[in-house]
């Protein structure tokens, strides 16, 4: 599922209109939208089976929201162009999802820092790892 220039109202009613949706999509991807922390982590909530998450220009989301929302049935994770996304939101990424194989990160303001924060045992389960525009690196 893409959607693209959503809001909190909008992923509300998403949810209100497609309450099947929960056990169905294992993936989504969030473009260009509003929505805050509040409403990722209602759709992130919502979506049980929900496995592999795109956001890209979700400039409303923030590094505590990451902390709030992930849950580690996620295994492939893109972070592109949202402008919250820092060495913090990183550190999310590590300790929440234990079992993560991909993650496509392009941020900004993401240091060498933020590369500590994975363990050698994530080694074994991370298997892509791509870094676009992390000029801070």
């Amino acid at each position: 599922v893409v959607l693209v220039s959503a809001t909190d109202d909008d992923i509300n009613e998403f949810i209100r209109q497609f309450p099947l949706s929960a056990h169905h999509i294992h993936a989504i991807s969030l473009k260009g939208c509003t929505l805050t922390d509040r409403g990722l982590e209602a759709i992130l909530d919502h979506l049980q089976v929900l496995f592999e998450l795109e956001l890209t220009g979700c400039n409303e989301i923030t590094e505590a929201g990451l902390w709030a929302c992930l849950t580690p049935r996620i295994v492939s994770l893109t972070l592109t162009d949202c402008i919250n996304i820092a060495d913090e939101a990183v550190g999310a990424v590590a300790q929440l999802l234990p079992s993560l194989y991909e993650f496509s990160l392009q941020a900004y303001h993401v240091t060498d820092a933020a590369l500590g924060y994975f363990s050698p045992k994530q080694s074994a389960s991370l298997s892509v790892l791509r870094l676009h525009s992390c000029w801070e690196l």
